[in-house]
């Protein structure tokens, strides 16, 4: 990101942290693996990738597959954080399907933001994050099918599937931007000696098959980074722990809130009554009396963003510049109060957002 500037921020959140964070068991996820780790925001150690799906199915190859995970839309995205798929010369394939071990129920289009590790091999190690357009089935609902598939075994260190949200605008010119320096107990002894001792100086490292760590959002070749033509095993990575309080003006009603805040589409009212309220023609249109065309999870909203990270329990990945892919932390939202400003139609907001390791 260019001078710590923020323009139009994206948040990306975690479609399987979700369901496992609301309980949800009907999503099912098939791997020999699943531990509970390897689909988390955070890598914690290098894993790797085994056989998944039974003998004679469609997609009987290396990976993962998540059945009845509910929420993907044309705005979804895949991240694989902690990989060396490009020394191990592999690639994902990312399949949809309208029921188990079905034929792709779709053609997916991708964007390859960072490190194109989709159909095609990456030309570094450390992370690879690819945006997508979920397909939709014949009824018009998004398909909540996915298989992500490799050829051959590979190191991963966390898998991250879900949607992001884009904020309608740039934030306003006043932005903090703040580097916390914490983690260093300071005593005073009976001498006057001043002592320190340091728990931790920046965000843990990554976890790599071939070296022990790589610092974390780097890309790499073999572990090895590379600084001033010169390489050098580790690197340097940056210190402190980031922080921004951002603010944003004149959001339209409809990007915030959304045309139905409930997960449902039934409503008391008539297509009639919607109209006398306010409500415009196109979030009623081709559906009975007494039904939304949209709940709050297919509509991309602030709300729907607040509620797939739980009121900002869960994790989530930060860009402060959708058009830069060079600053991406893993972030919560730091606040318990989410106040807006609103007039008929528009709202104001400010949020904080604190980087978590």
């Amino acid at each position: 990101m260019a001078f710590n500037s923020v323009k139009r921020p994206r948040i990306y959140c975690n479609l399987i942290d979700y369901h496992n964070f609301m309980g949800n068991d009907e999503i099912e996820i098939y791997s020999q693996l699943h531990s509970g780790y390897i689909v988390d925001n955070i890598p914690h150690k290098y894993r790797r990738l085994f056989n998944t799906f039974p003998e004679g199915d469609a997609f009987h190859q290396h990976g993962y597959g998540f059945i009845n995970l509910k929420g993907l839309s044309n705005k979804s995205f895949v991240a694989f954080l902690g990989h060396s798929f490009s020394t191990d010369n592999i690639y994902q394939n990312l399949f949809t399907a309208t029921e188990e071990g079905a034929n792709q129920g779709g053609d997916v289009v991708y964007e390859h933001l960072v490190n194109d590790s989709i159909s095609i091999v990456p030309d570094k190690d450390g992370y690879s994050i690819t945006t997508f357009e979920c397909p939709k089935s014949a009824s018009g609902e998004f398909l909540n099918n996915i298989y992500i598939t490799n050829n051959i075994e590979t190191s991963l260190g966390s898998l991250i599937l879900g949607c992001y949200f884009d904020f309608e605008h740039s934030v306003e010119s006043k932005v903090n931007v703040s580097y916390e320096m914490e983690g260093l107990e300071k005593i005073t002894i009976n001498n006057g000696k001043y002592l320190s001792h340091s728990k931790y100086i920046n965000r843990s490292y990554w976890p790599n098959s071939y070296y022990p760590s790589v610092p974390a959002w780097e890309l790499h070749d073999n572990g090895v980074m590379s600084y001033n033509d010169s390489t050098y095993d580790y690197g340097l990575s940056r210190k402190g722990r980031k922080t921004w309080t951002l603010s944003f003006s004149y959001l339209n009603h409809k990007n915030v809130f959304g045309s139905n805040p409930i997960t449902g589409n039934h409503t008391s009212h008539t297509n009639q009554e919607l109209s006398n309220l306010g409500y415009n023609s196109d979030v009623y249109d081709g559906t009975p009396n007494n039904e939304f065309d949209n709940d709050l999870h297919s509509e991309d909203t602030f709300f729907k963003m607040l509620e797939l990270t739980a009121g900002g329990r869960l994790p989530i990945l930060f860009q402060p510049d959708s058009n830069d892919n060079t600053d991406i932390v893993i972030a919560k939202l730091d606040m318990s109060t989410y106040s807006f400003k609103t007039s008929n139609t528009q709202s104001s907001i400010s949020i904080k957002i604190r980087e978590v390791w």
